[in-house]
């Protein structure tokens, strides 16, 4: 955009001159220049004298020999191959920031050729070595059966969604479009967590509502329960619950159908 404006205010060269002969720029009597603009029939073609300067988001010890580039959810995702046959999977978190998340070898010794494809679906890549095809999946969120493991992989396709209790791509994730909670990407940092419980513990013979403070809680559906489980029982004890603000009420079972307390014990924990 400096270059326009320069060139288009008479200052300096068109540049270009591998298509058409470097001619100084000619002052017009526009006032404003913005990115829509697509230029007029004078400076043209346009290139300028000034070079766009950029600061490199990641560096490589090894030598790039090619690129790919996808986009998931909020992040752009770069597939570079190198020299030494390894793929090196990056999310750009902006323009100033870049992370690589995952590398694996592919051809060891063998360099990654220019050309790598990725399909239309986004989820396979085609990439060669010198005389090998390669298809490879980008992506494998099934592997992470945790949401801890799930966002500390920080791979950009993969999210912990929460009301199915699985890693998975947020287009598999049910109301992930609705309410942001229901799927956390690795940058959420923090998965659904019960942060409190109160009453704490509680004597077998008593009966009450718990509270119970969750964090990242996403857009839970009424009716909803509560599954105490106990080593002793085969099957849960499922109560009626309450979805409150910040967490969740729950009714604790009634005290005949809860399990002996061992002998030497007095509370029992929930």
């Amino acid at each position: 955009m400096h270059n326009i404006k320069m060139c288009y205010n008479g200052e300096g060269l068109r540049g270009l001159d591998y298509i058409s002969q470097n001619m100084p720029c000619i002052a017009t009597k526009l006032q404003t220049i913005g990115e829509d603009f697509c230029g007029l029939d004078v400076n043209s073609p346009l290139g300028g004298e000034q070079a766009v300067a950029s600061l490199a988001v990641i560096l490589s010890e090894e030598r790039m020999t090619s690129v790919a580039v996808t986009a998931t959810s909020n992040f752009t995702v770069v597939f570079i191959g190198t020299e030494t046959g390894q793929l090196k999977k990056i999310v750009m978190e902006s323009s100033t920031s870049a992370m690589q998340y995952a590398m694996m070898n592919v051809d060891l010794g063998s360099p990654i050729q220019p050309d790598m494809y990725l399909d239309p679906d986004n989820d396979d890549l085609f990439m060669m070595s010198l005389y090998k095809l390669f298809k490879i999946r980008i992506y494998d969120c099934s592997v992470y059966t945790t949401c801890h493991t799930c966002l500390s992989a920080k791979d950009p396709f993969c999210g912990w969604c929460s009301l199915e209790n699985k890693c998975s791509r947020r287009y598999e994730c049910q109301d992930s479009s609705k309410d942001p909670l229901s799927w956390l990407s690795y940058k959420s940092g923090k998965c659904t967590t019960i942060t409190s419980v109160t009453p704490h513990q509680l004597q077998r013979t008593t009966a009450r509502t718990l509270e119970l403070i969750i964090e990242n809680l996403p857009n839970l559906k009424e009716p909803l329960v509560c599954a105490f489980t106990f080593a002793s029982m085969e099957k849960p004890i499922i109560t009626n619950a309450t979805k409150k603000r910040n967490g969740v009420n729950c009714t604790t079972p009634r005290t005949d159908l809860l399990p002996q307390i061992g002998y030497g014990e007095s509370e029992y924990f929930f």
